[in-house]
């Protein structure tokens, strides 16, 4: 029953992904720039390519199970989203120049820049969620979990308070929080070593917890380019300055940290993560 949660799941997902991905495409139509439209649409079908290797991963790097499957799904929906903000922020406040032309040159930086960096978050999860990775697939659900929770958190108090979105200080500090809250609860979750004959390490939950904060880095990075400029307490950080408003923080930043530990998962999801070796038989 579980199994088919997680692929219903999974396959929900997916398809909330690629709604994203095409309203991203039909929203570049109205980028008020020829040069710079082209240039989105570019960047929505390079996701499009990232999403869909992620999605349909084949031999080795294929999931681990369907909860495996299910949190690539859900880090998938997410990365579809920011294209989604992406495309919005391109089609109502495009780069420009003092005369009223299109910035190409910015506009194309920015748009490799992300396309970078939400492709460093994809291959973290396929690394840490593939069948060659020795983290299990309850940890990475317990990890993944704990970001998006952190994330929705975040997301609350900001709809209190919105100057919780002002701040990258908030965001960073429910990383550090979720991340450390993942990595106890994946230890107390390891195998008994008088059960299982084996000597335990935490090196899983040191994993964890970074995944559980990139998550959350990446979640909330989405949430401030694509959803909460819908609302009108908030204002985008490049809106212009007679905008009225809580000015939203420039989310690169935490796209920046999030691929920084992306880079972390991926060398460490390379190589099987041993929680221990069996002890010697007594001859």
């Amino acid at each position: 029953m579980a199994k088919v949660m997680g692929q219903v799941g999974a396959a929900l997902l997916w398809l909330a992904a690629a709604g994203a991905l095409v309203a991203a495409a039909l929203l570049a139509q109205d980028v008020g720039f020829e040069v710079l439209r082209h240039r989105v649409e570019w960047m929505i079908a390079a996701v499009a390519v990232l999403v869909v290797a992620t999605a349909v991963p084949v031999g080795p790097v294929a999931p681990r199970g369907s909860l495996a499957a299910a949190v690539r799904a859900a880090v998938g929906c997410v990365v579809a989203f920011e294209a989604l903000g992406v495309t919005q922020v391109f089609r109502v406040l495009p780069p420009i120049t003092r005369d009223g032309g299109p910035r190409t040159g910015a506009g194309t930086t920015v748009l490799v820049v992300w396309v970078v960096l939400l492709g460093l978050v994809l291959l973290a999860v396929v690394r840490v969620t593939s069948r060659h990775t020795g983290l299990r697939p309850a940890a990475v659900g317990i990890a993944a979990g704990c970001g998006f929770a952190a994330a929705a958190v975040w997301l609350g108090i900001a709809a209190i308070l919105p100057g919780v979105a002002a701040s990258n200080v908030p965001a960073l500090l429910a990383m550090l929080a979720t991340g450390g809250i993942a990595a106890r609860l994946i230890d107390r979750g390891r195998p008994d070593p008088a059960e299982e004959g084996l000597t335990t390490t935490s090196t899983a939950a040191v994993v964890g917890a970074v995944v559980a904060a990139m998550v959350t880095a990446a979640a909330v990075a989405a949430a401030i380019d694509g959803l909460l400029p819908l609302g009108h307490a908030w204002v985008r950080n490049s809106a212009p300055p007679w905008e009225h408003g809580t000015r939203l923080v420039d989310p690169v930043g935490l796209l920046v940290i999030a691929a920084a530990l992306a880079v972390v998962v991926a060398v460490a999801g390379r190589a099987r993560i041993r929680t221990g070796t069996r002890s010697r038989t007594s001859r």
